[in-house]
């Protein structure tokens, strides 16, 4: 039996109510969150929220408007999930005026010179209206996403670079290919061994990911259809990143973003002041947010702790109050995603926690509530019938308290799910087999974390400058 879309509905007598949702939604907007949180070794970095962020573009397409009010089954994905970078590469624009590249095969890139942090500040490429010339272009509808995705773009030019210094054909479209199975196999390499190794518990992380001695037998809770469709993953486990973002970020040495500004710093918008391209003050210095210890950087910056507090609003999008827990719990009942419970009585997740050595570890009814429960009107029920994406967040944050805590964000079942559908969407997804370039010396080739991978592009266009 799947866990996706109907898999097992809710019981009709306890189903929660609009209103219902909507009180616990608003309980989880109204409590206080803490911008700051002491760093402790198992924290994700804060990077990893726009990287978590981008890779659900790169996961997921939907046809829908933004709205959670569409009806059961409006949703429907346009594309199987895959890990390919689709959103990077399936738009090449022309070379704009003033846009930089000489190199073959590489994308074009706005150079907006070096701030007063010492920040070489580079934007993506842009229309005369400022909206982003790029694949995909949800990845430029906050300032710390679109971001990213250029720093994705930078990836991909310093490999170019490095595979011209290496000795490489200089064709355009085989650099490109070349670059692109390059960039593909360490963003991949990434997911799994930081950026999951980070999220999941330790041993869900070695029963999916670890070495084939480690791996469990019985893993697998998606079905086919499930792609297609909104499932316990995108509607609920992987939505934890919604909790984690912070109220502030330093960008820089000198410049901090609120939460406010994220959003209104991006193409197309009056906050450029009618310029293309972003302010170059705001250049962003990646080594704040991805890291390999809390000592790295007198100024590294962590991710909230996944708990069922999530007081963002969203801007410009039409949903009841604007507030985002709200929008996802009506959004889960809408597609009628299953509860907690009923996936915990799920004979095939059953089977996937018998290999757990401590299935306890599941929350029950004597831990689910943290004071929201109570200040709703027969608030109780959801003890019986939890919503997943709030049981989710409890785990994590119940799992943070916990003595034995080792590694990984999420909980046990969070962690199942979350492990079970990047595992079969890494399966079906297709690597660039037609270009081997492991007979090339590449240093590119040793990257397996966000923080290697920041130090390697930094590395490559320090190099290009020299030059």
């Amino acid at each position: 039996m799947a866990l996706g879309h109907c898999a097992v509905k809710y019981e009709p007598l306890n189903e929660p109510t609009n209103e219902q949702l909507m009180a616990l939604g608003l309980a989880m907007s109204n409590r206080i969150a803490s911008t700051t949180t002491v760093k402790a070794p198992y924290d994700l970095p804060a990077g990893f929220t726009y990287l978590g962020q981008f890779v659900d573009h790169d996961l997921s397409y939907f046809t829908d408007e933004d709205t959670p009010f569409d009806g059961p089954g409006k949703l429907t994905q346009k594309m199987r999930p895959m890990l390919d970078l689709h959103g990077l590469y399936s738009h090449v624009s022309a070379q704009p005026d003033a846009l930089c590249n000489t190199m073959p095969g590489a994308f074009a890139l706005q150079s907006l010179g070096v701030n007063d942090a010492n920040i070489t500040v580079w934007d993506m490429p842009r229309d005369a209206e400022g909206f982003a010339l790029i694949g995909d272009a949800r990845n430029d509808e906050n300032f710390l996403l679109s971001q990213f995705h250029t720093l994705m773009l930078r990836l991909h030019n310093a490999v170019i670079a490095e595979l011209i210094a290496s000795g490489a054909e200089r064709d355009p479209s085989v650099l490109r290919q070349q670059a692109r199975a390059c960039v593909e196999q360490v963003y991949r390499r990434i997911i799994v061994q930081d950026y999951l190794k980070r999220l999941l518990c330790d041993e869900v992380w070695h029963g999916y990911f670890g070495t084939p001695e480690q791996q469990w037998t019985h893993w697998s809770l998606y079905s086919d259809a499930d792609f297609n469709r909104p499932n316990a993953f995108n509607l609920a486990a992987y939505r934890f990143g919604h909790a984690q973002v912070r109220g502030i970020y330093g960008v820089n040495a000198k410049r901090s973003i609120t939460l406010d500004e994220l959003f209104d710093y991006r193409g197309g918008r009056d906050y450029y002041q009618h310029h293309r391209h972003i302010p170059p003050e705001l250049g962003v210095d990646w080594q704040l947010f991805f890291y390999d210890s809390v000592t790295d950087h007198p100024f590294v910056q962590v991710a909230l702790p996944v708990r069922p507090t999530v007081p963002l609003k969203i801007p410009h999008i039409a949903s009841p109050l604007n507030r985002l827990a709200v929008r996802n719990l009506l959004r889960s009942r809408d597609q009628e995603l299953p509860c907690a419970q009923a996936i915990m009585q799920n004979e095939t997740f059953q089977q996937v926690c018998q290999q757990l050595a401590s299935p306890s570890g599941i929350l029950h009814s004597d831990n689910l509530d943290n004071g929201y429960f109570s200040h709703i009107s027969n608030g109780e029920m959801f003890n019986n019938t939890t919503p997943l994406w709030y049981f989710i967040l409890r785990e994590g944050e119940v799992m943070r308290g916990r003595a034995y805590r080792d590694q990984g964000i999420l909980g046990p079942m969070g962690s199942i799910l979350v492990a079970a559908f990047f595992k079969l969407t890494l399966q079906h997804t297709p690597g660039q087999a037609d270009f081997d370039v492991r007979a090339l010396p590449l240093q590119i080739e040793t990257i397996s974390s966000m923080s290697e991978m920041v130090r390697y592009v930094l590395q490559q266009e320090g190099k290009q400058h020299d030059q």
